[in-house]
């Protein structure tokens, strides 16, 4: 019983303890470990796709800066939050537009 506390000691002050350090000297700046994570994650590929779709809807969207921050943990979400819900109250606002002319036009005639 001792020896297994003498253990669980050990281990839990090993894992609090314990820190990592990245050593690798050609990855000294962070544009660059972005730009490997890109190159073995295939991302370059995805971003291309994501802006050809998503320029309709989200011209003022930088596909790789969103990406980066992401990646890096940077990421603002308030202002994707609220691009989001202006898409939809625009999309709202044609709904109603149309359903507007649609009782106008044909259910009180």
């Amino acid at each position: 019983m001792r020896y297994k506390k003498i253990l669980l000691f050990f281990l839990i002050f090993i894992s609090i303890t314990t820190k990592t350090f990245s050593t690798d000297v050609n990855m000294d700046t962070e544009d660059e470990i972005l730009n490997n994570q890109k190159e073995s994650f295939g991302i370059s590929g995805f971003i291309s796709q994501a802006e050809k779709y998503s320029k309709d809807n989200f011209e003022d969207i930088n596909m790789d800066e969103l990406l980066s921050s992401a990646i890096s943990g940077n990421v603002d979400n308030d202002s994707i939050f609220n691009k989001i819900i202006n898409l939809f109250a625009k999309e709202i606002k044609s709904m109603l537009k149309i359903l507007r002319h649609y009782i106008n036009n044909y259910c009180y005639t």
